[in-house]
């Protein structure tokens, strides 16, 4: 007796383009997840520069706005008002510096209390480090800050980056004088700006 029902199966050809579809879909799914996660990367790294530049903006302008006779030496970063000093070193900068143990520490954007300005009248004076507050933290980088003074006007200007190989660069050509590269994807870069009327005690 013969049988002639035939096996059913998928022949190889079928197979080969079942698989090239899947693998096909794997690698659009991956390329997908991948540039989903650069965006989520850069969304926080630009979400942590903003938070952070609007702080501290506010911070050092109520610091401006409530004390009498702030004092900003020309050339040496640094700003006293009332009982607290804010000292700074922009990118590529090293004008300030802690003291004893902690010299070799990157001094970036920091606060402390300094009742009368000592920090202010003599500015070659180095940072008590463990006095401190950061106010920029280790994943930004202040690439610029200015303050600038007309009477009880002062006007304050500020750009953060990414820190590490994410920085941005100098660019002449651009408004705050940095860019980010067009092949680094997750660097970004805040600009800040603000001015505030020093009550000058009143």
């Amino acid at each position: 007796m013969t049988d002639n029902t035939r096996s059913k199966g998928f022949t190889l050809i079928e197979l080969l383009l079942a698989m090239a579809f899947i693998a096909f879909l794997l690698l659009f799914m991956v390329a997908a997840i991948l540039q989903v996660t650069k965006l989520y990367v850069k969304g926080s790294a630009i979400r942590q520069i903003n938070q952070t530049g609007r702080q501290l903006m506010d911070t050092v302008g109520s610091t401006l706005r409530n004390n009498a006779d702030p004092s900003n030496p020309s050339g040496a970063n640094r700003l006293c008002a009332g009982n607290t000093t804010y000292v700074w070193n922009s990118e590529g900068e090293a004008i300030n510096k802690f003291s004893g143990s902690d010299a070799a520490t990157e001094l970036r954007f920091i606060s402390i209390q300094d009742p009368g300005g000592a920090l202010c009248n003599s500015t070659s004076t180095p940072v008590n480090k463990a006095k401190t507050v950061d106010l920029v933290g280790a994943d930004i980088t202040p690439l610029e800050f200015s303050v600038k003074q007309q009477g009880r006007l002062w006007t304050l200007s500020l750009v953060l980056s990414t820190a590490g190989t994410n920085i941005a660069t100098p660019d002449a050509t651009t408004p705050t004088g940095f860019t980010c590269a067009a092949d680094n994807q997750f660097c970004a870069l805040g600009d800040f700006k603000t001015s505030v009327y020093s009550r000058g005690g009143e």
